[in-house]
């Protein structure tokens, strides 16, 4: 009987307007995904073979731009690839400073990045609670719930069937589309795509099966706790409003309340500050010199080095405190996000594509494990490690007739630089991906067990007259 009941349901739904909406909205938004991926990857992949070309043409003692690779994988979860960094320039003692593809203009609005996450999450999960709200509610409505449940079928058996159904009617759709992505893939970046990759495109195709099916369950609680159509579908819009898009926005407006970061803007006002205590601290020094306080040329020289540094340290301690507090934010924005079952599974997804925030987090280590690299060879090559300063400043002090001249940065080492230290990013294997993405993998499997058992509960005590 449940299987009679199943085919009934599988066919029904294939047949209906809303199947082939969501097959032909499927393709279109899948070939576009591809489109729209393979020309940002083109991109990314030029600007980073010319950054890493002109780094190992003209190798600098003072500096050194580290770029990260982009994820082959970034149609699947771009992470907000626009957002994210390209890379990092790096001077001695450990001073970096992010390097974007392009200028970035903070007062366009954030668009939605068109990949598998997005559509998934948008998409489907919308389609999973159109097409279960009404299974038990219509029936119920119609009399034919009784009906049925008169016949040898236990209601477990029933609710199962109309699981099962909604989640064969929506699977096909996905599939065909996620068929058409990969074969555009292919055709427009033959080389994009390896054997190596399979297995966490399956991965990401779990997960996002797991996410439909927690809307079909959550679908079918609400059809069985509510007899009104125009309550459930009103019920279902409601939370389907606030897991994809309230949850994932108040996030960030709650960590941001929580940590009170300063602002940009507060944060670059401090810098002039401390320039300006470099000023009056070298002028004391100077006035010390000309009194002859201080007449050893090597120790003016120490001195004022260590004023620099100093300076520097104190300007890096500002920028180094405000970008701890944002990542600290973020990383408690997605924290509460995960309260909702579609920023489980980007989270999971990007961990997989090796995107995202936690791909930025392990580039950083990367970049911090070379900058002690860095910093032995220029050491090694120079006899010292004077970083690099921005901003330009000199201190001059007569000292008996001669002007003593002490800019605060360096010159290229001009000797051999052929055994310049090459970057190299750890590789990122699939066990590796999979341990990040455990946590938010569990929490997806958590949310269909109370969704499944919570409709099951439901539907038992159902009043089916």
């Amino acid at each position: 009987m449940m299987i009679a009941i199943l085919k009934r349901d599988v066919q029904a739904h294939w047949r209906s307007q809303q199947f082939a909406v969501l097959l032909v909205l499927s393709i279109v938004l899948f070939a576009m995904s591809a489109w729209v991926a393979c020309e940002a990857y083109r991109e990314q992949m030029a600007f980073y073979t010319r950054s890493v070309a002109e780094g190992a043409r003209e190798p600098d003692t003072r500096f050194a731009y580290l770029y990260a690779r982009p994820s082959p994988l970034a149609f699947v979860a771009a992470g907000s690839a626009s957002c994210q960094h390209a890379g990092y320039g790096l001077t001695t003692k450990g001073g970096w400073t992010p390097k974007y593809r392009q200028a970035r203009n903070f007062k366009m609005p954030s668009v939605p990045d068109l990949d598998w996450v997005f559509i998934i999450s948008v998409i489907f999960s919308l389609y999973a609670l159109l097409l279960s709200f009404r299974s038990i509610s219509a029936e119920k409505a119609a009399g034919t719930l009784r009906l049925t449940l008169a016949n040898p079928v236990g209601r477990s058996h029933l609710l199962l069937a109309k699981y099962l159904a909604v989640l064969l009617t929506i699977a096909p759709a996905l599939l065909i589309g996620l068929l058409v992505n990969l074969i555009v893939i292919s055709v427009l970046l033959p080389d994009g795509l390896t054997l190596a990759l399979v297995p966490r495109l399956l991965l990401v195709v779990i997960l996002g099966l797991l996410l439909i099916s927690a809307f079909v369950f959550l679908g079918l609680l609400v059809s069985c706790l509510l007899t009104p159509s125009a309550v459930v579908l009103l019920v279902v819009l409601s939370v389907w409003i606030v897991s994809v898009i309230i949850i994932p926005n108040a996030s960030g407006i709650v960590a941001d309340t929580v940590a009170q970061v300063p602002t940009e803007f507060q944060t670059a006002r401090q810098e002039p500050l401390h320039r300006v205590e470099v000023r009056d601290e070298m002028a004391d020094l100077r006035r010390r010199v000309e009194k002859g306080e201080v007449t050893d040329e090597k120790a003016i020289r120490r001195m004022a080095r260590d004023l620099f540094d100093q300076g520097l340290d104190s300007i890096r301690n500002i920028y180094t405190a405000y970008d701890d507090a944002t990542r600290r934010r973020m990383a408690l924005a997605r924290q509460i996000a995960r309260v909702s079952p579609n920023a489980l599974f980007q989270y999971a997804s990007e961990s997989l594509a090796h995107t995202g925030f936690t791909r930025d987090q392990r580039f950083r280590r990367d970049v911090k494990a070379y900058s002690e690299i860095f910093d032995r060879y220029v050491l090694d090559k120079t006899g010292q490690l004077v970083p690099f300063v921005g901003w330009g400043i000199v201190f001059t002090a007569e000292l008996e007739g001669q002007t003593i001249e002490i800019p605060s940065w360096t010159e290229n080492y001009d000797g051999d630089l052929s055994d310049f230290p090459v970057f190299a990013e750890t590789p990122f294997s699939l066990r590796r991906a999979l341990r990040e993405a455990i946590l938010d993998l569990g929490g997806l499997a958590c949310w269909n067990l109370i969704l499944a058992a919570l409709a099951f509960t439901a539907f038992a005590r159902c009043d089916v007259r």
